[in-house]
């Protein structure tokens, strides 16, 4: 399994069962009750070769956001309605802010901030050449952390012998 993440009260846990096409997401009752079943959450929308994989779930425990690995943006799912909804059309490694409505990620290096309620976004942070990757934010929203990264590479040149 991939992709581990535990609800903010620790009863929970999602899984993801492949990186491959078509994944499912199964949420784990880990509170040992006897009966206890395995459930497993309704594909997200749009093209299974989209590949939605669980990051972050919000501190109510009623959403789970998820971003595409193949660069379709976040989709969120409510566990009142079992429904996801699409969020943005680009954008990875999303993070629920303790308000359980907006949701900080990064888009093509940039730090933004989507607002779940009014379908909002907006960009927080761009360090020209840097990328800004994998935020987390502080237990009171106060403080974030995040990589800050810049590919870099060189040229070799040879000769080749018969």
């Amino acid at each position: 399994v991939f992709f581990p993440q535990w609800s903010p009260d620790g009863s929970r846990l999602t899984v993801t069962s492949a990186v491959d096409v078509g994944a499912l997401t199964y949420v784990i009752d880990a509170t040992g009750q006897p009966g206890a079943k395995l459930d497993s959450l309704p594909l997200a929308p749009g093209d299974p070769e989209l590949r939605f994989r669980p990051w972050s779930w919000s501190p109510d425990s009623r959403y789970l956001v998820a971003y595409s690995q193949r660069g379709a943006g976040l989709a969120s799912f409510d566990f009142t309605t079992r429904r996801w909804d699409a969020l943005t059309r680009a954008g990875e490694y999303p993070r629920w802010m303790r308000d359980s409505r907006r949701v900080v990620y990064t888009s093509a290096g940039r730090l933004m901030l989507h607002d779940t309620r009014t379908g909002r976004t907006q960009m927080l942070l761009e360090l020209p050449g840097y990328a800004i990757e994998r935020p987390a934010l502080g237990p009171d929203d106060r403080s974030i952390y995040f990589l800050r990264s810049r590919d870099e590479g060189d040229i070799w040149g040879g000769t080749l012998r018969p």
